[in-house]
């Protein structure tokens, strides 16, 4: 079931047909190429099998990249095959392990592969000199459970920090709901049943420490949490307006500790003045903070309020 290609100029297409039980037609433009983005890669993942199962398996893979150790693989592994493009144009084989513990990827050497019933007609178009995109249309014409609506990505598309900032905005807003909604139960004596629905349908890693204390403790708690991400976002803002931030900016409207009219900018050379080490600036914010690399490559984050022990060096 299914037909998943990728070629070898770092494109991504599958066709739309979804088949449960292995022979009832559900739709013809379903999803099977799903984004993901986890510690240092944005990703495509492309599924092959009875529509059910991939179902199952994108929800046991979220499980597995955001929600920690899965409780167990509700569905069989080996009636689906797991194909990954990430944001370095590589290309990776999945297989799920018998414990259901992780994902086991397995680096193809060679952008250029299929997976699904139709890979056969897929890999010889493709080896014709056609694209993924056609080569999916290819395999649709042969196989009977590959057709409908073929979609298209390329790895181009794939944005990290981009990525990475969309997820801590959408978890912000979870948590800023989570905390309204908290605040709005404790301040009225008759949402007992509210503010018990409202804990029940909270992530558990939200509530896990904080189960035992009182609604005000909880209230600061979702905050802080809060904050956090809002931190967190904010830095990869920054990081992601570096290009923007080569414009010289002063800091001594920052600091008045004796260091005057000191101009950081993007690119500049400067030393601290504490361990007489030089950095080079990759970003500068006066209200954020500046993250500095030294000779080393070690990349470090400078708040505003530390600005005053750095120094142009002479």
């Amino acid at each position: 079931m299914t037909t998943v290609a990728i070629d070898r100029n770092g494109w991504i297409a599958a066709d739309g047909l979804a088949v449960m039980n292995g022979q009832i037609p559900l739709q013809y433009d379903a999803q099977k190429i799903f984004k993901f983005t986890h510690e240092d890669e944005s990703f495509f993942v492309g599924m092959a099998g009875d529509y059910s199962v991939i179902l199952e398996a994108v929800e046991y893979l979220e499980e597995l990249l955001y929600g920690g150790l899965p409780e167990g693989v509700n569905f069989n592994p080996e009636a689906i095959s797991i194909v990954k493009l990430n944001n370095q144009g590589e290309v990776y084989l999945g297989q799920v392990a018998s414990s259901g513990s992780k994902i086991v990827w397995m680096h193809t050497g060679d952008n250029y592969l299929a997976i699904g019933s139709g890979m056969d007609a897929a890999i010889a178009a493709m080896h014709c000199g056609l694209s993924a995109e056609e080569s999916v249309a290819v395999a649709s014409k042969v196989d009977v459970h590959t057709g409908g609506e073929v979609t298209a990505f390329h790895y181009s598309e794939l944005d990290f920090y981009g990525d990475m900032a969309e997820a801590f905005e959408r978890e912000a807003e979870s948590l800023k709901e989570q905390a309204q909604a908290l605040r709005q139960a404790s301040s009225e004596e008759s949402c007992d049943e509210q503010y018990d629905t409202c804990l029940q349908e909270a992530p558990e890693s939200v509530l896990s420490d904080v189960m035992e204390e009182d609604e005000e403790r909880r209230w600061d708690e979702l905050e802080s949490r809060l904050k956090l991400h809002r931190e967190h976002l904010d830095t990869m803002q920054s990081y992601m307006r570096s290009e923007r931030l080569r414009d010289t900016t002063s800091s001594a409207d920052i600091n008045n500790n004796g260091i005057r009219n000191v101009e950081f900018h993007a690119g500049a050379i400067i030393r601290n003045i504490r361990n007489d080490i030089l950095y080079e600036v990759l970003t500068f914010d006066t209200g954020l903070g500046m993250s500095v690399k030294d000779r080393d490559g070690n990349i470090e984050f400078v708040l505003p309020e530390d600005f005053n022990w750095f120094t142009l060096p002479k």
